[in-house]
């Protein structure tokens, strides 16, 4: 018997928001980011607002009570983005 596995739709909307906002937000300064070492808090901050820093926390400690593939998900979003630079050669070097 197969294995179906398909994402709710709140998983592909939280997926949709991490790859706009690694676009957006984590793609432009990556390279910047990863030839001078430093840590952008602006944009943690901004993760934190987006909801992904403590994601899978419960609303009473500040997060969203996401399920573990939700942050896996939004994870991989921003990982594809920075790897897509490092096979240019913009960042990793």
């Amino acid at each position: 018997m197969p294995i179906v596995f398909d994402l709710t739709p709140e998983q592909e909307e939280m997926r949709r928001q991490a790859r706009e906002f690694a676009e957006r937000e984590i793609t432009p300064g990556a390279e910047e980011r990863d030839r001078t070492g430093q840590f952008d808090y602006e944009l943690y901050r901004r993760l934190g607002e987006l909801g992904v820093i403590g994601m899978c926390f419960s609303e009473e400690f500040g997060g969203i009570n996401a399920e573990y593939l939700s942050y896996c998900l939004a994870g991989e979003e921003h990982r594809e983005r920075y790897e897509k630079l490092w096979q240019k050669g913009e960042v990793g070097g």
